[in-house]
């Protein structure tokens, strides 16, 4: 695994566990923090809902506008009525814990959470959530300071000179 990788590692945990704190899901968040050794430092990005969940719904969004189109009237409602942003990432964060083997921590957080345990939508080998806050990271970092990959670099570079940021 490289640098960066254990970087965005770390840091989504670091996000997860302040998001589980904020929603007052102390056992989730303290299970969580003991079995994936989660840093207890405070986070360096505060934001009232966490940093994580403040990102994850500005991705939903988009994501879901998106894709709303292809559906039929029924379908669509139904992803409004069940797919909202934060029940979404719960499910994800769901997914990650279990897919991280943390046990303790995925049976607290569903419990605490009431988290489904339905299938996620998207299935990914490390979960979706990681698989996207991976490439949300670095491009964030890209955009913040110098410990970036190129990829990303070069990904920031096109948005500014095709106006798109």
């Amino acid at each position: 695994m490289s640098q960066a990788n254990w970087e965005a590692d770390k840091m989504l945990d670091v996000y997860i566990h302040d998001y589980l704190v904020k929603r007052d899901l102390k056992a989730s968040a303290q299970a969580f923090q003991a079995e994936g050794k989660v840093s207890s430092d405070p986070v360096a990005i505060d934001a009232p809902g966490g940093f994580l969940f403040e990102w994850w719904s500005v991705f939903w969004d988009i994501f879901i506008a998106r894709t709303n189109e292809k559906h039929s009237e029924v379908a669509a409602s139904y992803i409004e009525a069940n797919w909202e942003a934060d029940k979404m990432l719960d499910v994800y964060i769901h997914d990650y814990l279990v897919k991280r083997d943390l046990k303790a921590s995925a049976q607290a957080f569903q419990a605490e959470g009431k988290v489904s345990s339905d299938p996620v939508a998207i299935d990914a080998p490390g979960g979706f959530l990681f698989e996207w806050w991976s490439v949300f990271w670095d491009i964030f970092i890209a955009r913040t300071n110098e410990k970036h990959s190129e990829v990303a670099a070069s990904y920031i570079e096109v948005i500014f000179e095709t106006g798109l940021l």
